[in-house]
C-alpha cells in the first residue's frame, strides 16, 4: 500500500505512466468536494474491456512494473496489441476505416492507472456571499454537510498528480501551495474542491484545480461502511477466458462481470452516528459558471 506522505511511494506513482469495484465516488462537472479518510492508498492498472454491452474490470497482470503494457505477462495487454497489429496491417493496405477501427479498439483495451482512496463525497449547494473588496453579492459554492457518500474515490495519473501538487514544495521558494498544508497528513479530514470543468480547447471535462479549505471536519462513520480497498489491484487468472469472450469464442456469462454505469452508481446506504447522519445521496456537482468559492470563516459547519 502506498502512502502520500513517502516520497517513494509518490515517485512509483509518478513514474507509473504518463474503475474498481462498487460505491465509487464520482467525480462529476463542476465544484466536488472530497474529503479523503487516510493517507494510504493503493494502485496498479485497469483494463476495461468492452464484451457486447457490458465493461468488465480486470487488473493487468503485468502489475505496476508493467506500466500497463505487459504483453508477455498479460494476455489483455497482449489483446491490445493484436488490434494495434491488425491497424498497421491495415495501413499497409490503405484501408483507413480500418485503421481507426483497430486504433480505437487497442486503445480502448490497453490498462490505464489508477488510485483508489477510502474518502468521503460531500454534497454541494449555492450560497450567496458577498465579495470582501467590494462588497458587491456573489454566488459561491459550499459543501453540504448534510449530504454524505462514502466511498472509493478513484483517481487517474493526471488527478493524483494534482494531489500531489498540494503536498509539494516550491524549489526555489521553499513554500507550499498553502500555508496550511505541508505534508499527506494535512491532507485527511480536509474538504478539497475538485473543480472539473471543459476547457475551450478540450472536448471533455477535466480535472482542472483541487482547492483545500483551512478547516478540516471528522465524521463518525460506521465501520462496516469504510470501504475495504486492500484488493481492488489483485489478479485474477481468468484473463485467457476475457481475451476468448472479447474474440467471440466462449459464450457470456452474467457472474463476474461488472457494467461502469452500474459501479458509478450503486453506493449502500449507512447508518446514523454519533456525529452526523451519512447518507448515499449522491448530488450532481453545481456548475463553476460565476461562482467562486466561500471563505473558510463564511462555512457554516
Amino acid at each position: 500500500m502506498a502512502k502520500l506522505s513517502s516520497a517513494e511511494d509518490r515517485q512509483e506513482a509518478e513514474s507509473a505512466v504518463d474503475s474498481s469495484k462498487g460505491n465509487i465516488i464520482k467525480i462529476e462537472d463542476g465544484h466536488n468536494w472530497i474529503i479523503l479518510l487516510e493517507e494510504d492508498f493503493e494502485q496498479g492498472f485497469i483494463h476495461w474491456v468492452l464484451i457486447g454491452d457490458k465493461t468488465t474490470r480486470r487488473v493487468c497482470a503485468g502489475g505496476l512494473e508493467g506500466n500497463g503494457w505487459a504483453v508477455d505477462e498479460c494476455d489483455l495487454c497482449s489483446l491490445a496489441k493484436d488490434q494495434y497489429d491488425i491497424k498497421k496491417q491495415a495501413k499497409t493496405d490503405g484501408d483507413k476505416g480500418l485503421v481507426k477501427e483497430y486504433n480505437d479498439k487497442g486503445n480502448q483495451l490497453r490498462a490505464n492507472y489508477c488510485a483508489i482512496f477510502k474518502a468521503i463525497k460531500l454534497g454541494t449547494k449555492l450560497k450567496q456571499g458577498k465579495n470582501k473588496k467590494t462588497g458587491k453579492p456573489m454566488k459561491r459554492y459550499v459543501p453540504d454537510i448534510e449530504s454524505v457518500q462514502v466511498g472509493k474515490l478513484s483517481l487517474t495519473h493526471a488527478q493524483l498528480k494534482k494531489v500531489f501538487k498540494l503536498i509539494e514544495v516550491d524549489e526555489e521558494t521553499g513554500d507550499y501551495p498553502f500555508d496550511f498544508i505541508s505534508n499527506g497528513e494535512d491532507l485527511i479530514n480536509r474538504p478539497l474542491d475538485f473543480l472539473k470543468k471543459k476547457d475551450d480547447k478540450k472536448l471533455y471535462s477535466e480535472l482542472q484545480t483541487i482547492t483545500p479549505m483551512k478547516k478540516t471536519i471528522e465524521f463518525e462513520i460506521v465501520e462496516e461502511d469504510i470501504p475495504d480497498i486492500s484488493e481492488e489491484f489483485e489478479f485474477t487468472d481468468d484473463l485467457d477466458k476475457i481475451v476468448a469472450l472479447y474474440n467471440g469464442e466462449a459464450e457470456a456469462e452474467d457472474e463476474g462481470e461488472y457494467e461502469e454505469q452500474e459501479l458509478e452508481v450503486e453506493h449502500k446506504k449507512t447508518e446514523k452516528t454519533g456525529k452526523k447522519t451519512i447518507t448515499a445521496k449522491n448530488k450532481t456537482a453545481l456548475s463553476s459558471k460565476d461562482a467562486e468559492i466561500l471563505d473558510d470563516d463564511e462555512i457554516p459547519f
